[in-house]
Parts: structure tokens; sequence; C-alpha cells
């Protein structure tokens, strides 16, 4: 009887375990961090203040359901995909611009242009810079080239399914409004994680249960 009671006694403390750090995952939204430094520097786009060996880092939250505005089956566009945005280089903070129209994912798949193929993911964002209240522009560019279909992006579809890690090009760069050019101050990323966003649950142990565990 001692026995019964006390593998109760145990399942019950793995449930209150499971109920009090659970979490709750949200499909659609997927959070992406990113570090790195500055690697080059292109005058006139770079941003005064940041300068080369700067370190990096940086988070993104984005909607993977947000709708695709480009009719193309091999690009995609998705504006204001981006929920929230976190970014620092050297000590310089970038905060994101409120929405409407201030970021967008880009995905280009191009091999039925060129006969090769050359696969982008893009997150672009519009960000201040705090030391200057000043716009900036800021791109992180996930590529894929090769003369064989890649297993990354198949089509224009902002999937929860991809594997940021696939990529073989992993950069970024900050520069002017409007994006005159790809390039500004050049970092190349040294760490990228892309995982769906959890919230935990929090305490959800009902009184009953607690009285069982005394």
């Amino acid at each position: 009887m001692r026995m019964c009671q006390y593998l109760v006694k145990i399942f019950l403390v793995l449930v209150t375990i499971n109920l009090a750090y659970g979490a709750s995952v949200y499909a659609e939204l997927m959070k992406l961090d990113f570090e790195g430094s500055v690697t080059s520097i292109s005058p006139p786009y770079a941003t005064p203040g940041i300068n080369l060996g700067d370190n990096v880092f940086g988070e993104l939250i984005y909607d993977s359901a947000t709708p695709d505005g480009q009719p193309s089956i091999w690009m995609g566009y998705y504006e204001d995909p981006i929920k929230s945005f976190k970014l620092i280089i050297g000590g310089n903070n970038f905060p994101m611009l409120t929405p409407p129209n201030t970021s967008e994912i880009d995905i280009i798949n191009d091999e039925l242009v060129w006969s090769t193929y050359h696969d982008y993911i893009l997150f672009r964002v519009a960000v201040i810079d705090q030391s200057t209240e000043v716009t900036r522009f800021f791109q992180l560019t996930f590529a894929q080239s090769d003369t064989i279909p890649p297993t990354v992006l198949t089509s224009g579809a902002l999937t929860a399914a991809l594997d940021i890690n696939e990529f073989e090009t992993k950069t970024g760069f900050l520069t002017y409004i409007p994006p005159g050019a790809s390039e500004g101050n050049n970092i190349t990323l040294t760490y990228v994680n892309l995982y769906p966003v959890n919230q935990n649950s929090g305490s959800k142990i009902p009184p009953w249960l607690m009285l069982l565990l005394d």
C-alpha cells in the first residue's frame, strides 16, 4: 500500500513540474537570434560610429502566417511580418520603427531566370539610430547557391519549418534609407538560431493537487 502511495506521489510531482514549467508553443511566431561582427565598411552607406570588429547582437520575432503579397510562386513578399526586434552594434542600439510599413521578409528563387539556383531569404527592418535619431535600414541575408535544386527554399512560401543553419551565406548590413546599395556596415554572422516562440504558462497547479502533495 505504501509503495502504491509512493508511486502516486512521484506521478503527481512530475505532473506538477510539467504544469508549473510547461510552455505554450505558438507555431506561427518564430524567433531568430543572431550574433556576429562588423567585417567591412562601405562608405558612403555606412553609419558613423560603427567600427570594424564591433560585435553584433540581435533578435527578432516574426509571424510565419503573414500572407504573401507577391503573386509569383517563386518569390515571396511579406509586409510587416516582424513583431519585435532588437539590435545592438558595438554600444549602439537600433530599435525598430513603429509599424506599419517598417519591416518585410523577401524570398527570392531566381533559378528560372538564370538557370542556376540562387535562393535568398531577406529580413528587412527600418530602425532608428538612438545616438542620432536618424532612420537606418537593416538587412539580414541568408543565401544558398548551387547548380542543383537546394532543399532550403523550394518556393516563395514563408514556412515555420525553415532550417536557417542550412544556408551557406549568413550576412547582414546597416545602411541608409532608402537602401541605394546592399552594403554599409557589413556584418558576418557567426551564430544564428531559429525556433518557435514559447510563452511560459506559469503555475497552473490546482488546489486539489496541492492537497494531495501535502
